[in-house]
């Protein structure tokens, strides 16, 4: 049903100036806030997702920054994150064999991986292999690791099943650096990474 609201624009109206590149903010003090959603696009590997957020500088910085979140279903995950964040050891939500099962599925991906880079058959050997499979650990922990710091900063629950839309609105610390010009050849920025929240001890 709609009503007199829908035909407005709501989406960010600020500078879309480049914002400089430095670090902003601190553990303690935001200075960043994610001020849009922009969309997801696909990648040359079909199981990934590559979402981007928009984001300005709250301390009087005029500009605005790309932030890329890149993600696969697998990779969000009790396994996947059991396996990327907590050294194999299964969270309560899972278990062992589930853990092992989905190791043996990356593994998989990582051989995948190198077929789809076009890797000869001949160098596709077990160390190349591990070191692949060490390569997407990371990236979960990258990726998912920035949805969880945004999620620290805005107070609330850990939860890598969300929209990423649900990120709008968060302030947060971290470094810019320069981006790839546009299609017009304009310099643009993007968000380099999201610095940690410093925890708060609760009161006695």
């Amino acid at each position: 049903m709609s009503n007199q609201y829908d035909g407005l624009n709501a989406g960010y109206s600020g500078p879309r100036v480049a914002l400089p590149p430095d670090k902003y903010g601190n553990s303690a003090s935001p200075a960043l806030r994610v001020v849009s959603y922009i969309g997801a696009r696909g990648t040359k590997d079909p199981d990934l997702t590559r979402h981007s957020l928009l984001v300005a500088g709250t301390n009087g910085v005029d500009g605005t920054a790309f932030l890329a979140i890149q993600l696969k279903k697998a990779w969000l995950t009790d396994e996947a994150i059991s396996l990327a964040f907590n050294k194999g050891e299964p969270l309560p939500t899972t278990t062992a064999q589930n853990v092992a099962t989905a190791k043996q599925f990356f593994v998989e991906d990582a051989v995948a991986t190198l077929k789809r880079n076009n890797t000869p058959a001949d160098q596709v050997t077990p160390a190349l292999i591990e070191s692949t499979y060490d390569k997407i650990m990371t990236r979960i922990r990258i990726d998912v690791g920035t949805i969880f710091r945004l999620q620290d900063w805005m107070g609330v629950e850990r939860n890598p099943q969300v929209s990423l839309g649900t990120l709008v609105g968060a302030d947060f610390s971290g470094e810019v650096e320069a981006g790839q010009p546009n299609k017009e050849g304009d310099p643009t920025s993007q968000v380099k990474s999201v610095y940690s929240r410093k925890q708060t001890r609760a009161s006695a």
